[in-house]
């Protein structure tokens, strides 16, 4: 009797769709494909290879064998130089490398030219000038990186923002410096008024007249400019000192315009009028002031007043008490901020 056997079959989708694993040897045969695989009792269906490739997975094969004369145009090959049967591929100017042309090969091109056209249409290269080529360009000085540059004269050239920072923390000073300091004495019984500051001698109230010269400063403000638009600013500090009985009132330092009225008050005196207190300047103050005292105050920042004639002045609201002696120091500060 006759042995019949058959393969162990379907089609591929069902195949890969159970993805069994073939025993070692086993072959699986595809009904629709009539590929098969042979299995190694490890990998499943899709992981095996097919044991051998048909006939119609075979691309671009000849339809004849064996084939029929044929050829190729230049197109069909890739990855080289183009061949041609010109006569100069095969003498000294033969090109060095794919798609180069050696400056040999050129004509004899004039100065300052280059190859190009100029000419309407297609046709041969011509010798163009440099300068035609400038001129075609049109170029702007956007074209170049140079959109940012313009012809401001020196003058007129503004500072990039770190030199503009730096210039700003030289010119803006905000530390003060003194301009005017005065010194005076304000003994018992004197009483309540506006008194101005000489150089170490008592202060003296303005118009009766007195002995001592004041400690005038005259302010004009060219002297004290406006830098990079900061504007100079005043401010006065002032110290008190008492003794071991303590003094009557309050003690308001301020800057003061000053005049001269039309006589002078007798002989040996020279008297003084003293205006309004500049606005602003009145803010160094002690309010009744301890016994053995040391005290200091200092006013807020003010503006330059008009050009002028002044004096730091103490306006006293009080007589002094009997047996209380105070010194007074004050200074006019100024500073750019």
């Amino acid at each position: 009797m006759a042995t019949k056997v058959q393969l162990r079959r379907g089609n591929a989708s069902v195949w890969t769709s159970a993805n069994p694993i073939l025993g070692a040897g086993e072959i699986g045969l595809e009904l629709d494909t009539g590929k098969f695989k042979v299995g190694n009792g490890t990998d499943n269906w899709t992981t095996l290879p097919y044991n051998a490739s048909v006939w119609n997975d075979v691309t671009g094969k000849p339809s004849t064998f064996p084939p029929s004369s044929h050829t190729h145009p230049p197109a069909d090959i890739t990855g080289t130089a183009v061949i041609t049967t010109d006569s100069r591929l095969s003498d000294a100017r033969t090109p060095a490398g794919t798609n180069v042309v050696p400056n040999s090969m050129l004509a004899q091109m004039a100065t300052k030219t280059y190859k190009g056209r100029t000419a309407t249409g297609t046709g041969n290269p011509e010798d163009v000038a440099v300068a035609t080529l400038k001129t075609d360009l049109v170029l702007v000085k956007g074209d170049v990186g140079l959109g940012s540059v313009d012809n401001t004269t020196d003058a007129n050239k503004p500072v990039s923002t770190a030199q503009q920072t730096a210039i700003t923390a030289i010119n803006n000073n905000a530390s003060y410096r003194t301009l005017l300091s005065v010194a005076g004495s304000h003994t018992a019984a004197k009483v309540a008024g506006t008194y101005a500051f000489g150089f170490g001698d008592p202060v003296a109230v303005g118009g009766a007249g007195t002995l001592y010269p004041l400690a005038i400063i005259h302010i004009v403000a060219a002297d004290l400019p406006t830098i990079n638009s900061i504007t100079t600013k005043l401010r006065i500090r002032a110290q008190l000192f008492t003794n071991d009985v303590a003094p009557t009132g309050n003690f308001t330092f301020g800057l003061y315009p000053v005049t001269r009225p039309a006589t002078s008050g007798g002989t040996g005196l020279c008297i003084y009028t003293i205006g309004t207190v500049v606005s602003g300047s009145n803010g160094a103050s002690f309010t009744t002031p301890a016994a053995d005292g040391l005290l200091t105050a200092v006013g807020s920042d003010f503006a330059l007043p008009a050009d002028g004639v002044y004096v730091i002045a103490v306006v006293t609201t009080a007589t002094i008490a009997a047996s209380s002696h105070i010194h007074m120091n004050a200074q006019l500060q100024m500073r750019n901020s």
